[in-house]
């Protein structure tokens, strides 16, 4: 006889309350303190690995790691490559500072970690505004223009 299975009769909803309690519970146990304690006393190298199981998902040429220019590379392209195709309007060429995402991270790495002083800070924050607000306007005309793309033609 095949027993149905209990699971099924679970919402979403269930399932992230339980799951919360399950974490809660754990992290009150004091069974992490342990687990971090005897890590701490073998002296020993350890390694960590970060496991995102995405099923059925995109491969991570076409997220995280799309490596652009190379052999390598993902189908997808950066804004800052579809965006003077489809919005000519939209460039960062008038950006002196930073233009791109590495400088963008490197400054806000820069600043948040305390390795420049106030007057540099400062002037990194305004250029790191600006370009935030130029990627941003890159993405609203990038929509815009595929939305019309996308438009069914009369």
């Amino acid at each position: 006889m095949i027993h149905p299975n209990p699971l099924n009769s679970l919402s979403r909803r269930d399932v992230l309350k339980l799951t919360a309690a399950g974490v809660a519970g754990a992290s009150l146990s004091g069974w992490l303190n342990v687990l971090a304690a005897r890590a701490a006393e073998s002296g020993a190298k350890h390694k960590a690995c970060i496991l995102l199981w995405m099923d059925g998902g995109p491969s991570h040429k076409d997220t995280f790691d799309m490596k652009p220019g190379t052999k390598d590379a993902g189908d997808f392209s950066p804004i800052k490559t579809a965006a003077p195709a489809l919005c000519p309007d939209v460039t960062y060429d008038d950006l002196e500072e930073i233009a791109d995402g590495g400088a963008a991270s490197t400054a806000f790495w820069s600043m948040a970690s305390g390795r420049v002083d106030a007057e540099t800070s400062e002037r990194l924050r305004r250029s790191l505004r600006e370009y935030c607000h130029r990627d941003t306007w890159a993405m609203v005309r990038l929509h815009q223009a595929l939305d019309a793309l996308a438009a069914p033609s009369h």
